[in-house]
């Protein structure tokens, strides 16, 4: 039986839409009765009842941890080949030539040969091209890298790029360094080494891959490093006042003989401070990217001022890498477990 008396066609094709636009709302209610079902029963969803992906980043993070770490390596590979091409492109720049090259490259302590993909001079450079050479490679491809990672919102992938771009930030200083060295006559072989040259990416995907247990880690390490000042800071005395005399940097070395040693004290104390809130924070997860600035300013102050007092240049590169994981945390985020991802934390402390 026709609901309507005889329409003309145009009429009656405005009433079938009115009619399915009717039943689509009156289905859409009895979606949300039966929605609001499980709420009204104590607000619990049954495990089958949850969103699939949302379930399986809960129940399985060892899966996240797989997806960042191939696309982690995945991103290397591309970015590695762009910083090979960036060389090129600033050789070009300064007026020189070149090419790519492959060529084997010997681990020094393992008994491994690797293909390597190298940028090659056509002629050898002097001491200012052949800095910038080495620089602009890792640091043009580290600015392509970067608009990515800024337009780039979703978790897996923003990890993978911004690991990616503390490795380039990490070969834009190691590159120029050994040529900078070799200049001044006291050259550091362990720069050339690859186990030195993937061995430190491989560390970065990797934290980058687990990034909440690498969380907890650098809080633990931050704490035992405030522990050893907990009884008292008198021992940092000479270190702190004998900085000065071995530190070559301009400006850090004045800094340090006319402000930082006649109050060592003070600066001792704010170290063993800053070293155990960023340990708590990181280690419970609260407030975990304003925790991973101040570890970062923490950890460029070992670097530029305690490093020097290593005897072993290798052994600096302890502090060094120290900058390198902090920046990491910076962009990361605290993942589970962490206090921060409760409600009833206030907002301050949850990023």
């Amino acid at each position: 039986m026709a609901l309507h008396p005889s329409q003309p066609p145009a009429v009656q094709l405005r009433l079938q839409r009115a009619q399915a636009a009717l039943r689509d709302l009156e289905g859409g209610r009895a979606a949300q009765a039966a929605s609001a079902a499980p709420e009204a029963r104590g607000g619990r969803l049954r495990a089958g009842d949850r969103p699939g992906p949302e379930g399986h980043a809960l129940t399985r993070p060892s899966l996240t941890v797989a997806r960042t770490f191939g696309l982690s390596v995945a991103v290397y590979v591309v970015a590695l080949a762009v910083h090979e091409v960036m060389h090129l492109v600033a050789l070009y720049a300064l007026g020189g030539q070149g090419t790519l090259v492959v060529h084997a490259w010997r681990f020094t302590f393992l008994p491994i040969t690797v293909q390597s993909f190298h940028a090659q001079p056509a002629q050898a450079l002097a001491f200012w091209p052949h800095l910038i050479f080495d620089f602009a490679g890792p640091a043009l491809a580290a600015l392509l890298l970067g608009f990515l990672t800024v337009a780039v919102h979703d978790p897996v992938p923003r990890t993978a790029l911004a690991a990616n771009l503390l490795i380039l930030a990490f070969y834009a200083v190691i590159e120029p360094l050994d040529v900078a060295l070799d200049a001044a006559g006291a050259p550091a072989h362990f720069l050339l080494w690859a186990e030195f040259n993937y061995g430190v990416p491989l560390l970065i995907l990797l934290a980058a891959s687990a990034l909440p247990a690498f969380r907890v880690v650098a809080g633990l390490f931050w704490l035992y490093y405030a522990s050893q000042k907990w009884a008292g800071v008198g021992w940092m005395k000479p270190l702190i006042q004998g900085a000065a005399a071995v530190n070559p940097i301009p400006g850090v070395h004045e800094l340090l003989a006319l402000v930082v040693a006649p109050n060592w004290f003070w600066f001792a104390v704010a170290q063993a401070v800053g070293e155990t809130v960023v340990g708590l924070l990181l280690v419970l997860g609260l407030a975990t990217r304003k925790a991973a600035v101040l570890g970062l300013l923490l950890a460029l102050n070992l670097a530029l001022v305690v490093a020097w007092e290593a005897s072993d240049p290798g052994f600096r590169w302890l502090y060094y890498l120290a900058v390198l994981v902090n920046a990491e945390l910076i962009f990361a985020e605290a993942g589970w477990p962490a206090l921060g991802r409760y409600k009833f934390v206030p907002a301050w402390l949850r990023s």
